[in-house]
């Protein structure tokens, strides 16, 4: 995924069109990269949460002042991009 197409997909949740990004084998990292390239970041203030050995876990940003999270499962590698 790039950049545009992460800003584009993060518009229409934003406007209403879509409802969630869904991505298979997506890494944490490479949307924190993505993010930080549109003016946005991963907010790492609170402990990460997660639910046990499959290591579920949800991480919150903000993008054009709406709130996300980016939910998935390292175990089985699914991963959901929805607003708030």
């Amino acid at each position: 995924m790039t950049k545009e197409e992460l800003q584009k997909q993060l518009d229409e949740i934003v406007q209403g069109n879509k409802h969630t990004i869904k991505l298979d084998y997506f890494v944490p990292n490479k949307l924190d990269k993505l993010l930080k390239e549109i003016d946005s970041s991963i907010d790492l203030s609170n402990d990460l949460e997660t639910s046990g050995w499959d290591y579920d876990f949800w991480l919150p940003f903000k993008y054009q002042d709406t709130d996300f999270t980016f939910a998935g499962s390292w175990y089985y590698g699914d991963y959901t991009i929805y607003c708030n």
